[in-house]
């Protein structure tokens, strides 16, 4: 029961702007640290812990070119999937609006 209540709390939380705002900071932090570029974000929603909306993500590299412009990604997967450490998947990925420049 305190596991469920938590998740409710959880789910309530980063409905609210400051908390997403705090979450679109870590994302880009740790992703950006992940893969070696700078990330950024305008907007993120978080759905009931199965759908993950970005808005206006941008990867670029050291020279501050732009390798990696993304209008709108949506991550549609099972939360269950990414805690288990022997099966992380992504249910579906939908992008809209992209455009990437490898020179």
């Amino acid at each position: 029961m305190s596991l469920f209540l938590l998740l409710i709390i959880i789910a309530g939380a980063v409905q609210f702007p400051y908390v997403q705002t705090k979450l679109v900071s870590y994302v880009t932090t740790e992703f950006s640290k992940t893969i070696g570029y700078d990330m950024t974000l305008e907007h993120i929603s978080i759905w009931w812990f199965d759908t993950v909306e970005m808005e206006e993500v941008s990867i670029t590299d050291s020279e501050n070119n732009e390798m990696i412009k993304v209008k709108s990604l949506e991550l549609d997967f099972d939360l269950y999937a990414l805690l288990d450490e022997t099966d992380h998947h992504i249910d579906a990925i939908d992008i809209l609006g992209a455009s990437v420049s490898l020179t």
